[in-house]
């Protein structure tokens, strides 16, 4: 009777153990109301003058090595108002799968 009860204790906390899930929450998605498309927009304060910031940003894009063509990428280069502009494509995979 000891073996079985010890048994089933040890079952009961395995079983227990495995039965656990973490619930992650959805991340928020910035959705533009307008175009209805996933928009991420950022003002950063960096310290530097205008023209030192725009060519840093523009020697970051021709050598980081993630866009195959960097003129299709930032088809705005304004450097008389340190503007740029990029617009780039990647796919974003759902899953309903529980993270582990």
């Amino acid at each position: 009777m000891k073996k079985f009860c010890l048994s089933l204790l040890i079952i009961g906390i395995a079983v227990s153990a495995f039965a656990q899930t973490t619930t992650v929450p959805a991340p928020k998605i910035p959705v533009d109301s307008v175009t209805n498309k996933i928009t991420y927009t950022e003002v950063v304060q960096q310290k530097g003058t205008k023209d030192t910031l725009f060519n840093r940003a523009i020697h970051w894009c021709n050598t980081n090595g993630i866009f195959h063509n960097v003129q299709e990428v930032t088809k705005v280069r304004d450097r008389d108002n340190g503007k740029i502009e990029g617009i780039y494509n990647f796919k974003a995979l759902a899953s309903e799968k529980t993270p582990k």
